[in-house]
C-alpha cells in the first residue's frame, strides 16, 4: 500500500477529540472557520454586522442568543468613517476599545499585482493581534472588494474555491473566525444556498455558517434570516428592523412546535391579509419561502386541519391543472387571536 495514503476507521474518528464547540455565538458563529451573511441590496447586512460585532465586544445576546466576549476587527471597505460614525449613533451603539475598524480601501486578500500600496488582509489581522490579543471575530464588509478580481475570474469558480481555502488558512491559523458579507447573485433562485454572489462553489466552500438576509424593500421592517451550514441547525428567523434606530430584533411571534415553519409562514401571511387567492408559486413570492410549490402544496395538504384548528381553510379550483388557484380564507371571531407562529 502506498505510504502517503493514511485511512482511520470510523471507530477512530469517533472518539477522537477534533475540536470543542467554542461558540463565539450560540446556534449561529462557532470555530475558527469562514461564514458568509448575504442578501440584496440595502438589505441591512452592515447593520446586522454592527450589531453582532457590539454584542460579541460586550458579551451580551444577539438576537437572543447568548455570546462569547471577546474583541472584533471589523474591516469596512464599502462605507467611509463618517457614514459608519452616523450609524452607529443612529443605533445607540456604544463602542469601546473591544471593536477596532479599519477604513484602508487597498487590503487585498492576496499579493498579485504590482501596487505597492496594496496591504495583505493576514497583515491587517496579525498587527490587530499584538494590540487585541483576545481577538476572536474579523468581519469583512465586503468580500468582493478584498479580492483580486478580473472579468476572467469575477464568475470563476475555481478562483472562488482559491479564495475560501486561502481564508479558512488565515482562521484556522490565527484560531479567529471570519465572517465574510457578500451580494445576492442578481438571478433569483427558490434555493437559499444559491443566493449568494458566487453561487454554489462559494457557499459550498463555507466551513463555517451561511446567513441569508431578505427584506423586500425600501420601508419595510419585516425581515427573514435564513441559517445554515456545516454542522449549523437550519432555521428561519423573523426579524424586525426598526427604522429609526436602524436595529434588528427578533420579531415577536410565537412558536408552534406542531407547525412547520413553512406552514407557520404561509399561516401568519394569510392572518395579516385576510385571506388570499392565487397560485402556491406566487405565495411562495410573497412570502419569500424558498421551497418548491409541490412540496409546499404537500404540506398545506398535511397540515390542512392543524389550520382548520386555528381558523384558515383553503379550497383549490378543480377547473386547473397547471397552476391552481388557491383561496384561503380566515374565520373571522368577535375575540380573535391575532397572535402569530413560525
Amino acid at each position: 500500500m502506498d505510504n502517503n495514503i493514511e485511512l482511520i476507521t470510523g471507530n477512530e474518528i469517533r472518539h477522537k477529540t477534533y475540536f470543542e464547540n467554542n461558540y463565539i455565538v450560540d446556534s449561529l458563529i462557532k470555530g475558527n472557520k469562514v461564514s458568509i451573511l448575504t442578501g440584496g441590496s440595502k438589505t441591512g447586512k452592515s447593520t446586522l454586522a454592527l450589531q453582532l460585532a457590539n454584542s460579541v465586544s460586550k458579551g451580551i445576546p444577539f438576537l437572543n442568543n447568548n455570546t462569547i466576549q471577546c474583541d472584533v476587527l471589523y474591516i469596512c471597505l464599502d462605507n467611509d468613517e463618517d457614514l459608519i460614525a452616523e450609524r452607529l449613533k443612529l443605533m445607540n451603539l456604544e463602542m469601546d476599545d473591544s471593536v477596532v475598524f479599519c477604513f484602508n480601501k487597498n487590503i487585498v486578500l492576496e499579493d498579485t499585482s504590482s501596487n505597492q500600496d496594496d496591504i495583505l488582509l493576514l497583515e491587517v489581522v496579525t498587527e490587530t493581534l499584538i494590540s487585541h490579543p483576545f481577538l476572536r471575530l474579523v468581519i469583512i464588509d465586503l468580500f468582493d472588494n478584498i479580492r483580486n478580481l478580473t472579468i476572467k475570474t469575477e464568475a470563476n469558480n475555481v478562483k472562488d474555491t482559491e479564495d475560501m481555502e486561502y481564508l479558512k488558512g488565515i482562521a484556522d491559523g490565527l484560531k479567529i473566525h471570519i465572517l465574510l458579507l457578500n451580494h445576492d447573485t442578481k438571478n433569483g433562485t427558490q434555493n437559499g444556498y444559491c443566493s449568494s454572489k458566487g453561487g454554489v462553489k462559494l457557499v459550498g466552500s463555507c466551513n463555517g455558517t451561511y446567513l441569508h438576509l431578505i427584506r423586500s424593500g425600501i420601508g419595510q421592517t419585516s425581515a427573514t434570516l435564513e441559517v445554515g451550514g456545516r454542522n449549523i441547525k437550519e432555521e428561519i428567523l423573523q426579524l424586525h428592523l426598526d427604522t429609526s434606530t436602524l436595529t434588528y430584533s427578533l420579531s415577536e411571534e410565537n412558536i408552534n412546535d406542531d407547525m412547520p415553519y413553512e406552514i407557520g409562514i404561509i399561516r401568519n401571511y394569510i392572518i395579516k391579509n385576510n385571506g388570499y387567492s392565487g397560485t402556491i408559486s406566487n405565495l411562495l413570492q410573497l412570502t419569500k419561502l424558498t421551497i418548491a410549490a409541490n412540496r409546499a402544496s404537500r404540506l398545506l395538504n398535511t397540515h390542512k386541519d392543524l389550520l382548520a384548528s386555528e381558523g384558515i381553510t383553503f379550497s383549490i379550483d378543480p377547473s386547473r391543472s397547471n397552476g391552481r388557484i388557491y383561496t384561503f380564507q380566515v374565520e373571522q371571531k368577535d375575540d380573535k387571536d391575532d397572535t402569530l407562529c413560525i
